[in-house]
């Protein structure tokens, strides 16, 4: 893979997201974007690693977090559709695909 980018939705959910970690705790939405770029640092080496969900669409867990990226490719370029939260509404992603 080439690159990344976020669907505008997805990109919501994860600073949303990251601010929640922030007011939790100081340092903790640093460590959640970590977490973050460290799967997609992981699936951009291995793209096909992540569990198909629905068609081309692929999910990928972080670590230390109730989170997944749902994600899918489109020639080098990895699609990160979004950053769900594995309890809450887990399904609001498939109108994105």
């Amino acid at each position: 893979m080439r690159g990344f980018v976020f669907l505008a939705k997805a990109a919501d959910e994860f600073l949303r997201a990251t601010e929640h970690y922030e007011q939790e705790r100081a340092g903790l939405g640093d460590d959640f974007q970590s977490e973050v770029q460290t799967v997609i640092s992981r699936l951009m080496d291995y793209p096909e690693s992540g569990a198909v969900v629905l068609r081309d669409a692929r999910r990928a867990r972080v670590k230390r977090f109730p989170y997944d990226l749902v994600y899918k490719t489109r020639g080098e370029t990895l699609i990160i559709v979004s950053v769900m939260h594995q309890r809450r509404r887990p399904g609001i992603w498939k109108d994105r695909i």
